[in-house]
């Protein structure tokens, strides 16, 4: 997950600084692909404005509910993080992104 520092963290979308009055949403990370586009707004804070009137919100929104989907399915098969990390190595499973 984001960390947010009010008052020096940034909005990855409008680059303005997040203050504690704001309306602030923040995304784990879900994109491992650097050469991915919307790659730099996976683990971040965003002002919720600005998150609303985004052109690529529903993309974002989508693949975010996709991965945590996914994520939500494999935790009951492998429990532990240890598991994951290792099914996702040996090619037992497969990252969404992928």
């Amino acid at each position: 997950m984001a960390l947010i520092f009010h008052g020096q963290s940034t909005c990855s979308i409008c680059g303005g600084i997040l203050q504690k009055t704001d309306q602030i949403v923040a995304f784990a990370a879900f994109i491992a692909d650097k050469g991915d586009p919307l790659w730099r707004y996976s683990d971040s804070a965003m002002h919720e404005t600005c998150v609303e009137e985004w052109v690529f919100r529903d993309e974002f929104l989508a693949r975010y509910e996709s991965a945590r989907e996914w994520f939500r399915r494999v935790q009951r098969q492998y429990p532990t993080l240890e598991a994951l990390g290792a099914a996702l190595h040996d090619g037992h499973i497969e990252y969404p992104e992928k």
